[in-house]
C-alpha cells in the first residue's frame, strides 16, 4: 500500500529443510524497505530442497502461474529479480543462467547466507591476467557475521575475488557488491525457533533479534 513507481518481483529460493512460509517475515521486511511496489515469492521445492533436479524450475513456473491467476501478476510489466538463502542461493545462479533470464530482461540477483561459487571465476583481467568473476546479472551477496554454515570467511573471499581483485573495483562495487550484517546468524534470514538439524548443530548464536536481522538484510 502507498508505494509508487514501477513494480518489481523478487523470486527467492528456500534453504535446505526450511519451509517457504518461514521467509514471509524477510519478504515483508524487503517490501517495507523498497520504495516501489514489490512482489515477493518463494517457490516450494520438493522435500524443501532446491538441489533436487528440476524442482526449482517447476516451482518457479507454479508460483508465477499462481501469482498471475490469483493476484493479477503481469510478468511483462514487472522487473524481475532472483535470489535465495543457503542452498537456494547456491542453486539460483545456475537456474538464472540455464533459463537465459539475463537475455529475457532480468535485472539482478541477491544471495543471502550464500555466494557465487568459484565456477564463475571465468574471466581474466586484460591488464595482468588475474582471475575475474563473471556473471550475467548484477549480484548482491549478503553474509551474516555469525553464520556457522556460510562462514564470514567465505563472504570475505567473495569480497576479495569479486571486488578487490576486479579489473575495475569501482564498477564491481555496483555489479557484484558484498555486505555483512553484524551479529546475524545463518538461520536468521528465515524465521521460527526450529531450524533444520544441520543448521541447529553448526550455526552460531546471534547477537541481534530476528526482526533486526531482517531489517538489516532488507536495507542492504
Amino acid at each position: 500500500e502507498g508505494k509508487t513507481g514501477s513494480p518489481a518481483a523478487l523470486f527467492f529460493a528456500q534453504g535446505a529443510g526450511i519451509a517457504t512460509t518461514l521467509y514471509a517475515d524477510l519478504g515483508s521486511a524487503i517490501q517495507e524497505a523498497a520504495p516501489f511496489p514489490l512482489w515477493f515469492a518463494s517457490p516450494q521445492c520438493l522435500s524443501d530442497a532446491c538441489a533436487v533436479p528440476g524442482t526449482l524450475k517447476s516451482g518457479m513456473a507454479r508460483v508465477q502461474a499462481a501469482m498471475a491467476d490469483e493476484y493479477g501478476f503481469d510478468a511483462n510489466a514487472t522487473a524481475a529479480f532472483y535470489g535465495g538463502h543457503s542452498l537456494g542461493g547456491a542453486m539460483m545462479p545456475d537456474y538464472v543462467v540455464d533459463e537465459g533470464l539475463a537475455a529475457q530482461g532480468a535485472k539482478g540477483m541477491v544471495l543471502m547466507g550464500s555466494f557465487l561459487t568459484r565456477k564463475w571465476r571465468t574471466g581474466t583481467a586484460p591488464s595482468d591476467g588475474r582471475p575475474q568473476v563473471e556473471f550475467p546479472l548484477p549480484t548482491l551477496t549478503i553474509g551474516a557475521e555469525l553464520d556457522g554454515l556460510c562462514r564470514v570467511t567465505r563472504i570475505a573471499e567473495a569480497l576479495h575475488t569479486q571486488v578487490t581483485m576486479a579489473e575495475d573495483p569501482d564498477m564491481a562495487v555496483k555489479t557484484l557488491p558484498v555486505t555483512v550484517v553484524p551479529g546475524m546468524n545463518h538461520y536468521q534470514f528465515a524465521s521460527g525457533d526450529e531450524p533444520p538439524k544441520l543448521v541447529a548443530q553448526r550455526d552460531l548464536k546471534p547477537e541481534i533479534t530476528a526482526d533486526e536481522a531482517h531489517a538489516a538484510a532488507a536495507n542492504d
